[in-house]
């Protein structure tokens, strides 16, 4: 047996030998331990640390109107000591902020494709509003990717930035200047002005007023803004149908305002028509015969047997006649008429008492003027007009009575039969 086992069975059988081989192995094992520590120490590499940069965004206002530019301004700025490559700018969420090229990343100049440590670089981009933008405060997230290296290795990182775009209606800032609630309601009723304009424009000419500056008086407030609430009730079904209609536009306003005007004046427009209409059927001329003259008082006064005669001035002349009224409710005279059967037709004389009593009163209005048209009575003048002393043949007179002054009215009959 060797000298080494020898001695080793021999400390085991001692209590010294067996508390010196435990004390040699817990040396051995604490040796083995602090050099297993010291090899995963040496292996292990730190975590790399983000460079540390700000990064912001902002615009050369706060509020803006649609169609209107936006400039914005970025400022990126490097606290670390590592070099910022190939920096871009994207736009996240434009929505209804569009920039120049809305598929392609905003990057910043070539010069500033990089940002050194501890520098700071600034750019600027350009954006519009879209002429479709909601009245609210939008919000715009920009995002700055960078790549960086540390330890031989490159790595790629993001940063974000918001911006606070408020699109604000055309001339809200003057409307501040107005009383509370003026501002609104002008808004309200601002497409409904031209179209009361217009219509008070054309309808003084149609009254034929003349030419007349309109006036938007206080009696069309009420109806302006009825028609505003209905107006604003088809904007809102437009905006649910995703259709914008946005008057504060000068472009659209202008189409608007068109629009309004073309509206307000069909009314009027519609009366022209009707009045020239009834002017031609219904008015009195110096030229009517006596039977058109008598179709046309017997269809303007359908429920009346007599009308007035009245005598009065005009010009310094004194005039005499049944007072009459043209459709724009002008004045003329008109002569009393007598009819009777005509001797080519059938007609009998207690025919004609039927229709017409001797006292005048008329009991079958549309026979008589369908006797009239067709011509089975005669009809003539029998209580004429006078101007100035002389007995007029004519059966109405409507030149000259512009300022006619009527005094002692009488009633007589329209008409009376006569054989």
């Amino acid at each position: 047996m060797s000298p080494i086992w020898r001695n080793l069975l021999h400390a085991l059988h001692t209590r010294n030998g067996l508390r010196s081989i435990a004390q040699t192995l817990m040396v051995c094992c604490a040796f083995a331990v602090l050099h297993a520590d010291a090899s995963a120490a040496k292996d292990k590499q730190p975590d790399p640390a983000q460079p540390t940069l700000d990064f912001q965004v902002m615009s050369e206002k706060d509020n803006f109107k649609r169609g209107e530019a936006v400039t914005v301004l970025f400022f990126v700025l490097n606290k670390s000591k590592t070099d910022l490559k190939d920096v871009k700018i994207r736009l996240i969420n434009s929505g209804s902020i569009a920039p120049p090229k809305p598929n392609e990343p905003l990057s910043l100049p070539l010069a500033l494709a990089s940002v050194p440590p501890f520098g700071s670089e600034t750019a600027t981009a350009s954006f519009k509003v879209d002429k479709n933008a909601e009245f609210i405060q939008h919000k715009l997230l920009f995002a700055l990717d960078y790549q960086w290296q540390c330890a031989n290795k490159k790595f790629s990182s993001s940063q974000s930035a918001t911006l606070n775009v408020l699109v604000k209606r055309e001339f809200e800032e003057e409307a501040k200047g107005l009383p509370g609630g003026t501002a609104a309601l002008l808004y309200l009723i601002l497409p409904v002005i031209p179209a009361i304009l217009v219509y008070e424009l054309l309808d003084s000419r149609r009254r034929k007023q003349g030419w007349k500056i309109p006036q938007f008086k206080p009696e069309y407030i009420l109806p302006s803004f009825l028609l505003a609430v209905i107006l604003a009730a088809v904007l809102l079904i437009a905006a649910k149908l995703d259709v914008s209609v946005a008057y504060s536009n000068p472009v659209t306003f202008a189409i608007l305002t068109a629009i309004s005007a073309l509206l307000g004046s069909l009314i009027p427009l519609a009366r022209w028509v009707n009045q020239n209409l009834r002017w031609k059927k219904q008015a009195f001329t110096p030229d009517d015969t006596p039977d058109q003259y008598l179709i046309k008082v017997l269809s303007k006064y359908k429920n009346r047997n007599k009308l007035s005669w009245v005598k009065g001035t005009a010009n310094d002349e004194d005039w005499e006649g049944l007072e009459l009224e043209q459709p724009d409710t002008t004045k003329v005279l008109g002569a009393c008429v007598e009819v009777s059967p005509t001797d080519k037709t059938k007609l009998k004389w207690e025919d004609l008492l039927a229709v017409v009593e001797k006292t005048g009163k008329i009991l079958n209005r549309k026979q008589l003027i369908e006797w009239v048209r067709d011509k089975s009575v005669t009809v003539k003048c029998v209580k004429k007009i006078k101007r100035g002393g002389q007995v007029l043949e004519q059966a109405v007179a409507s030149e000259g009575l512009a300022n006619f002054k009527s005094s002692q009215p009488t009633s007589e009959q329209i008409v009376t039969p006569t054989t």
